[in-house]
């Protein structure tokens, strides 16, 4: 649902910030067209503080 995506996105915004101060959160999306499989993909987009290079990642996550 909407409300669990969005829950699930403040919970990895806030980790990232809380436990990656090397870096600066671009964006987060999630891909949750196979939620009813029980996956999702995140894209993570992000900034190396000491660098000032961007970089992008792609994470699929398995519920079971």
């Amino acid at each position: 649902s909407s409300v669990n995506i969005a829950r699930i996105r403040k919970a990895l915004e806030e980790a990232i910030n809380d436990c990656e101060p090397r870096i600066t959160l671009l964006s987060l999306n999630i891909d949750s067209s196979l939620m009813d499989e029980g996956r999702f993909m995140l894209h993570v987009a992000y900034t190396i503080n000491d660098t000032a290079t961007s970089h992008n990642m792609v994470y699929p996550l398995n519920f079971e």
